[in-house]
């Protein structure tokens, strides 16, 4: 061959591309690896395996999304790193008000109304009527935890708004119960009977007044029931009077003429 047939023979430089996966066994890179020509762009994609979650590419890559290109102007080392994932209770029920459809009960009449307005479910409950309103989701728990949020729209703050759980009738059902003033306290129904579980208590914890916000979160799980407000465990007592039923938000005014409360972010999970 003539030297001017050597001088036109050019090699390709190669350059060599390894993938990591951390911790071992949580995902996997594809393509895996290999030999590519400088300059070659080369997209990887990493996979999580069941109980992990893609993090973030670290080494000759960086980025949180799932796929990365680079470019093969040198030997380069990815690593894809992986997280445990984050499992919570499963969700049994939940509801925003968004819709001003669903499974509430609702109604308008001379003891009171039921309603939705602007993503919140109203609950009014006039004085005259000489008992309580309440509106029913017309679900069935058994234990579960329940979180919800509650505000007093108008009216009297010498209330209850409470959470009626395990409710089977009118006749049989627990109440946890706050009012606008600052005090709690638990109930149980049944039939003309009513067993007070937690005497009415203030506490500093429950937010007073109109268009505040109290979270409310019942835990009911065999025979414990428990009643928190804003993060605080104000209430635990245990009564295997009832094991399962509907729920419902129910308003009743103590003074004033009437009462009108709305509740919001209503989640149902398992305990």
């Amino acid at each position: 061959m003539s030297l001017a047939g050597l001088a036109g023979c050019k090699t390709t430089q190669t350059y060599t591309l390894t993938t990591n996966v951390s911790p071992p066994g949580a995902g996997s890179v594809s393509p895996s690896g290999g030999d590519y020509d400088s300059g070659m762009s080369v997209t990887l994609t990493a996979t999580a395996n069941s109980g992990y979650t893609f993090a973030y590419w670290s080494g000759s890559a960086t980025g949180t999304d799932t796929t990365t290109t680079i470019t093969m102007d040198s030997d380069k080392s990815v690593t894809a790193n992986f997280e445990a994932a984050q499992t919570g209770p499963a969700v049994l029920f939940s509801d925003d008000f968004s819709q001003d459809t669903g499974v509430w009960d609702i109604f308008s009449d001379a003891d009171g109304e039921a309603f939705y307005e602007n993503g919140w479910l109203h609950v009014i409950n006039y004085i005259a009527a000489g008992h309580s309103t309440a509106s029913h989701a017309n679900q069935n728990f058994t234990d579960f935890i329940l979180e919800v949020d509650m505000k007093l729209v108008a009216g009297t703050t010498d209330n209850w708004q409470s959470v009626v759980f395990r409710y089977g009738g009118a006749d049989a059902y627990y109440s946890a119960e706050i009012s606008a003033d600052g005090f709690y306290e638990m109930q149980l129904w049944v039939g003309e009977t009513l067993h007070t579980l937690v005497s009415p208590t203030m506490s500093s914890y429950i937010h007073q007044g109109q268009g505040v916000v109290n979270s409310i979160r019942i835990e009911c799980v065999g025979n414990s029931l428990s009643l928190s407000v804003n993060g605080h465990l104000l209430a635990e007592v245990f009564d295997d009077t009832l094991t399962s039923g509907n729920i419902a938000f129910e308003v009743d005014s103590i003074g004033g003429t009437f009462s009108e409360v709305a509740f919001d972010n209503l989640v149902v999970t398992e305990p």
